[in-house]
């Protein structure tokens, strides 16, 4: 049973148990009263077990009409019991909802106290407007935290603010004040209405103004089992300002934005995992022509774990060092239509098993960024921009895949339209597999060979394989058809090795570059 005071329900299944049950202890006790009544005592009764050739036939049919008799009537009063409607009413439509939702999520072991909205007057259909609703069972939650954590957050002892599974219209931002930390938001729909302010969050978190140590007064906080509604009125889902230890998943599916998905602002360790992101959904005229950011990351250690962007026209940018992404996959707008899977403007990042669909990766800092095992299908590929005079010191890009539907162009372009590249210091491009005829390989190392036969000058170009265009060093020797005695010497002129003997040989140079200098 759920309700409030005045109404009740009563489930159809526990009633039939409860009316079975009574009846088998009345029958047993009935059974019990008219054996003692009508037939004869229990002693003799039992005496006459085994007899049965004894018993009067009269007592038997007696004995058995009158248990058969009972059961009947005992099962007529069963299924005739008269149940009060004023006292069993039907539920009105949130009276119901409240008791569905009550049982799904009992279901659910949430850890910590649990608050829930509609016990604040959240209206759960998106009829009206709950933004008012739920900042009060926001503000009641934060306060339950009592322990300070670290640099005077408040430990809200693992506070659960559950939206039981409702979908819920907002007028403006739900706000989650500073210096809390421990508790999370779970199990509903957030959707914006046409009076959201579109410079607004559904949900803010944090503050700009926050200078302690870490530069994060929030810490240890969680949002999952969500759905954010932008509804293209809101700037999009949430911001988060300051924050360390966000947990912005499981399950969190966001539609809608105006300008960027989630916004994270300084802060450490905002980890963004098994999340969905689309401005438009995927089969929208619209999603060509979105001109949202799905994942902003302005601060630096943060994470993107297991994420699929599937709209808007920039998947992710990046513009804090030490960041990991990790199975991102971006199909929003692509390539063609001037979208960008993803764009990394500060150093230190890493990134692994991506899957960019048909739009590029755009590298603007090039200081010990990693990117391996990332696939590109279409016109995909990595563009390297730099800003004025920039230093590559230790990229690495390995084994990269290159796709179905290529353009036949090199797997790595340099835009040197705003600048250029100074100098390239342990520096790695390697290991690139493709389809055949799909591009062009392109790195920093390259192996080729040359054979010819009584020939005294070998050279070989390097152009076509070499990323930077430039030699740094070289490797060589030659395989002979026959044994003889020789000199030689290398030459490197631009992307070319020009390999010169004493005396005319047969046989192959194998020659192998670098463009990348040591430390």
């Amino acid at each position: 049973m759920a309700s409030n005071s005045s109404v009740y329900y009563i489930s159809a299944p526990r009633t039939k148990w409860t009316f079975a049950i009574c009846s088998i202890c009345s029958l047993c006790y009935f059974h019990c009263i008219i054996q003692r009544a009508f037939l004869f005592s229990p002693r003799e009764y039992a005496s006459l077990q085994g007899k049965r050739n004894t018993i009067p036939i009269f007592f038997v049919f007696v004995n058995f009409s009158m248990r058969f008799s009972i059961l009947l009537l005992i099962l007529a009063i069963s299924t005739c019991v008269v149940v009060d409607e004023t006292r069993f009413a039907p539920p009105t439509k949130r009276e119901y909802f409240r008791s569905i939702m009550g049982r799904r999520h009992r279901e659910r072991t949430l850890s910590g106290p649990v608050v829930k909205v509609l016990d604040f007057g959240a209206d759960p259909t998106a009829t009206v407007d709950s933004r008012e609703h739920i900042q009060k069972a926001i503000d009641y939650a934060l306060s339950m935290c009592t322990r300070e954590m670290a640099d005077g957050i408040k430990d809200c002892n693992g506070v659960v603010i559950d939206l039981q599974g409702g979908q819920y219209l907002l007028s403006g931002p739900l706000v989650f004040r500073s210096f809390t930390g421990n508790w999370r938001m779970t199990s509903g729909t957030l959707r914006a209405d046409s009076s959201f302010n579109p410079e607004d969050f559904l949900v803010e978190v944090g503050t700009k103004d926050c200078n302690n140590h870490q530069q994060s007064c929030n810490q240890g906080i969680g949002f999952d089992f969500m759905m954010f509604d932008a509804s293209h009125q809101a700037s999009g889902a949430a911001r988060i300002d300051h924050t360390m230890g966000v947990n912005f998943g499981p399950q969190n599916f966001v539609i809608g934005f105006n300008r960027t998905g989630i916004e994270v602002n300084s802060g450490h360790e905002t980890l963004v995992h098994q999340c969905w992101f689309g401005e438009y959904y995927y089969s929208e005229d619209q999603k060509l022509v979105g001109m949202g950011t799905a994942i902003i990351l302005n601060g630096n250690d943060h994470y993107i774990v297991d994420t699929i962007v599937y709209g808007g026209k920039t998947g992710v940018i990046i513009n804090g060092e030490a960041s990991v992404l990790k199975g991102v996959h971006t199909w929003n707008c692509d390539t063609s239509h001037g979208g960008v899977g993803i764009i990394v403007n500060a150093g230190v990042t890493r990134m692994e098993n991506c899957y960019l669909d048909y739009n590029n990766l755009v590298l603007n800092a090039f200081y010990l960024t990693v990117i391996q095992d990332t696939f590109f299908l279409g016109n995909g590929r990595i563009i390297m921009k730099p800003h004025g005079e920039q230093d590559v010191v230790g990229l690495r890009i390995a084994n990269s895949m290159y796709g179905f539907g290529g353009d036949g162009k090199d797997t790595i372009q340099i835009d040197e339209s705003q600048g250029h590249f100074r100098k390239i210091v342990n520096t790695q491009v390697v290991n690139t597999v493709i389809e055949e005829g799909v591009n062009t390989i392109v790195g920093t190392q390259a192996d080729k060979k040359l054979s010819q036969t009584q020939a005294t000058e070998w050279e070989i170009d390097f152009a076509s394989s070499l990323l930077f265009k430039q030699i740094k060093k070289v490797q060589w020797s030659f395989v002979l058809d026959e044994p003889c005695f020789y000199q030689a010497y290398a030459m490197v002129e631009g992307t070319k090795v020009r390999v010169i003997t004493n005396v005319p040989i047969s046989g192959t140079l194998h020659v192998h570059v670098d463009e990348s200098d040591e430390f």
